[in-house]
């Protein structure tokens, strides 16, 4: 896969997750929050969770590329997110190791899933921030700040790998899947 097949691999990814991205909003309470929930305790305990699975997925694939480390310059930036999750957490954010394919095509999967949620967290932010309790916004401003970076990251993997799409795709599931739980 190279960078002029890269909107159909959008494209693919939008149409091949759906389901699994539909799953995972319905469980988010961000989105309970968008669509009129006020905030409460049991929203606080899920959105730590989903937290900290999405600092497990970005540190196993800081794990899988740390080898490509000084072809990946964006992936650095992406570790101010588990920093972000320990703040929210009051404590040492410790990644759960994960179990999948390790190669770079997963990486580029679960960083498109992980760039929507970083541009979805800007969105929230500006929409929702009066909504959402204060000890809860350091995760999203984090997100915020990296979203060109979990985008360069999946460019900088494409520039220096074959990706398989199918690869891909099972990764970004995976990433729904895995959050979503």
């Amino acid at each position: 896969m190279k960078s002029e097949t890269t909107n159909t691999l959008r494209q693919r990814l939008k149409t091949e997750t759906s389901a699994h991205h539909s799953q995972t909003e319905i469980n988010s309470p961000i989105m309970q929050v968008f669509k009129g929930a006020p905030w409460n305790e049991t929203m606080s305990i899920d959105y730590l969770q989903s937290l900290e699975r999405q600092g497990d997925l970005i540190q196993f694939m800081k794990n899988s590329m740390d080898q490509w480390r000084d072809k990946l310059p964006s992936l650095e930036a992406l570790m101010t997110v588990p920093k972000a999750i320990e703040q929210e957490l009051g404590k040492p954010f410790e990644a759960k190791p994960i179990s999948y394919t390790n190669n770079a095509a997963t990486c580029a999967g679960i960083g498109y899933v992980l760039l929507g949620s970083s541009m979805g967290s800007t969105v929230i932010l500006d929409k929702l921030s009066d909504r959402i309790p204060p000890q809860h916004k350091p995760f999203l401003r984090a997100m915020a700040d990296v979203s060109t970076n979990f985008r360069a990251f999946c460019l900088e993997i494409d520039a220096q790998h074959s990706l398989n799409e199918d690869e891909v795709i099972e990764g970004a599931k995976f990433a729904f899947d895995y959050v979503g739980s």
